[in-house]
């Protein structure tokens, strides 16, 4: 699992409220001032280097522990940020740090107080992502032969949608077919979701026996209720072994739910044994 360490100053002040804000969506994460910083903190995967600024002025604090430790950072992937400053007043301050740190700096930007709610999440998210594209990938035909796998070898699953402020997870039973999911149900809250916002997640995961043998993943996608009187609706109802004295004998219609896949991220302790990181992503087509 790729770790973040954030190091900061401004003890009680705006940075450190957003710092906190950025731990929250950089998880796992730690954060600490210059002076808490530790040795084995070193071996975190990324950095994120935050400091106030006065004017153009960086946090001396800072600046002091990026000029002693330059000689393994420059060897990291680094974000930087400053507060409380403007836009351009920010990237004047920072080009002090570019400076010294080179192409270790992958992405900087400036957030003028713990406010900014969206560009503190924008910025955390982006780093998120610039921080996955680091992992030891495994060859993606070997990994969708892994993920067809998992989830044939499951039968449940947790479906979130959500709309505005109305959000709904149910475990749900599902089939697979043709790197697709199917769920039949003869309707309820979700479908008031789908129908407005047709986004959803899906996680399916193993029972956590212990802290060292895990396994799930988390499924990202579009929903479609399908039409009742399609070929692929009648295929999915033979899947489970539904005629239609079955069908008719049911006190409501019975829908289906399909759902393409967009984004998969798997999980899986084994994957350190065979030389890759325990989190992998596998992105479909567009459709």
């Amino acid at each position: 699992m790729q770790r973040t360490m954030i190091i900061y100053e401004g003890l009680e002040e705006t940075t450190e409220k957003i710092v906190k804000k950025m731990a929250l969506v950089l998880g796992p994460a730690k954060y600490c001032t210059t002076e808490g910083f530790k040795e084995d903190y070193k071996n975190y995967d990324l950095f994120v280097i935050a400091a106030p600024v006065s004017g153009e002025k960086l946090d001396d604090k800072i600046l002091k522990f990026v000029m002693e430790n330059a000689t393994w950072l420059i060897n990291k992937e680094i974000g930087l940020i400053c507060t409380g400053a403007e836009k351009d007043q920010g990237i004047k301050a920072l080009k002090k740090l570019q400076s010294i740190l080179g192409i270790a700096v992958v992405h900087c930007k400036t957030i003028k107080c713990d406010k900014c709610i969206e560009e503190i999440v924008q910025f955390s998210l982006e780093l998120k992502r610039i921080r996955e594209s680091f992992l030891k990938s495994m060859p993606k035909e070997d990994l969708k032969k892994r993920i067809d796998y998992f989830i044939n070898s499951h039968k449940i699953c947790d479906l979130a949608t959500g709309y505005n402020n109305w959000i709904r997870c149910t475990p749900m039973e599902y089939i697979y077919k043709d790197g697709c999911i199917y769920i039949l149900s003869e309707g309820g809250k979700k479908f008031a979701n789908i129908i407005l916002n047709n986004r959803v997640s899906i996680s399916i995961y193993e029972e956590l026996n212990n802290d060292s043998d895990w396994e799930g993943m988390q499924i990202r996608g579009k929903a479609e209720i399908l039409e009742l009187d399609t070929e692929e609706y009648k295929e999915v109802l033979k899947l489970k072994d539904i005629d239609e004295a079955k069908l008719n004998s049911m006190p409501g219609i019975l829908n289906c739910i399909k759902i393409n896949f967009d984004k998969i991220e798997y999980l899986s302790s084994k994957f350190k044994a065979l030389g890759y990181s325990s989190k992998q992503i596998y992105y479909y087509k567009p459709f």
